[in-house]
């Protein structure tokens, strides 16, 4: 064999070594289910629970700050405490089980019921944490807590007032922080396992994806019916009520103007659940190629969500009469999210709709 021969046979050879180096690793033959929900359950749920009790606990603590001095600097914190609040709760609200709903309900129902309120600061002799206790949902919770903090109406200086001139007022304030503050622990125990360890309930529910009591079809199911929320109730209705007209008052922050910010952090809270647990779920599933694949084109479809959210640079209540198309441009983008995961992704996985879409489009 001449030198020639010789090299053009190692020339090839070091190609081939070269291409083994660069397969990539072949595909897992079985996906760890239990692996996922145990990762979702422990880097997004437990962690998010305990992040709203210490807001709860931190918005308990200004509240009672204002009470012993009310002034406009203490009322100042403790609304900034509730933005806080209101945000960790936005990124609780996705994993709204069926164990969890009552909980949840007096955490946060919207809208309130604002005569009975005043009703109630106006005829009660006492007004304190068992009361809040023993009354309705639209009564108490973050949102009450928001209508006592905060008016578009009226300046901070004239909520201090009002506080210190009617004791009740303070008062009723004051007993809602308190069993806010209760409630974000019966809920983290109801999932911890000091409580009713609902953590390893969820993780052992490691059913295939078409088992409808198994966690993967009841967290995908929860993702979806909290987008389409998003994307009917919080965006769609104040932009265009049921016959077209903008309805200001019912964004979900009317108070504190935030519900920008609250829709955001449902998003996020959303997406971290979708990267953690089912886009690895997706990608190991068979599937027709697609560019970009499936996975990737839902997670890029939160940020555009997001970004659409972002993009609106006036409170809600005010953007869908001043600024509708671009609240219009964020509903869109939510409503592309629907679609991808409750067609694309619930289809790929298997996925069955357990819930009623009320959406009349």
């Amino acid at each position: 064999m001449n030198s020639r021969h010789l090299q053009i046979l190692l020339l090839l050879l070091l190609v081939s070594l070269a291409g083994c180096g660069s397969s990539q690793p072949a595909k897992p033959a079985t996906f760890d289910r239990r692996a996922m929900l145990t990762e979702l359950a422990d880097t997004v749920i437990m962690p998010r629970h305990e992040q709203f009790v210490a807001e709860t606990e931190a918005l308990q603590a200004a509240v009672y700050g204002l009470r012993d001095e009310p002034t406009v600097e203490n009322l100042s914190q403790a609304q900034e405490q509730w933005r806080r609040t209101a945000e960790a709760w936005a990124q609780v609200e996705p994993f709204g089980f069926r164990f969890t709903m009552v909980v949840h309900n007096q955490i946060k129902k919207w809208p309130i019921n604002q005569p009975f309120i005043e009703d109630f600061i106006v005829e009660e002799e006492k007004i304190d944490e068992p009361f809040i206790e023993s009354i309705g949902s639209t009564s108490k919770g973050l949102t009450v807590i928001e209508y006592f903090l905060f008016s578009p109406a009226v300046s901070d200086e004239a909520l201090v007032q009002g506080l210190v001139a009617e004791p009740n007022r303070l008062a009723y304030l004051v007993a809602l922080t308190e069993n806010l503050h209760r409630k974000a622990g019966e809920l983290l125990a109801l999932w911890s396992s000091e409580g009713e360890n609902q953590r390893q309930a969820f993780i052992e529910a490691d059913l295939s994806a078409n088992e409808v009591q198994g966690s993967i079809s009841m967290l995908a199911n929860e993702m979806i019916e909290m987008t389409e929320l998003i994307a009917n109730t919080k965006l769609h209705y104040p932009l265009k009520g049921v016959y077209g007209s903008a309805q200001p008052q019912a964004v979900e922050s009317p108070y504190a103007n935030y519900s920008l910010p609250l829709a955001a952090a449902n998003l996020q809270a959303l997406r971290q659940t979708f990267q953690v647990g089912y886009a690895g779920y997706i990608d190991f599933l068979p599937t027709e190629p697609s560019d970009p694949p499936l996975s990737a084109e839902v997670d890029e479809q939160f940020e555009r969500t997001i970004a659409a959210l972002e993009a609106i640079d006036q409170p809600l209540a005010v953007a869908v009469l001043e600024q509708p198309e671009a609240v219009d441009a964020a509903y869109t983008e939510a409503k592309v999210l629907v679609v991808l995961l409750k067609a694309d992704m619930a289809n790929h996985l298997g996925i069955t709709i357990t819930f009623s879409d009320n959406d009349g489009d």
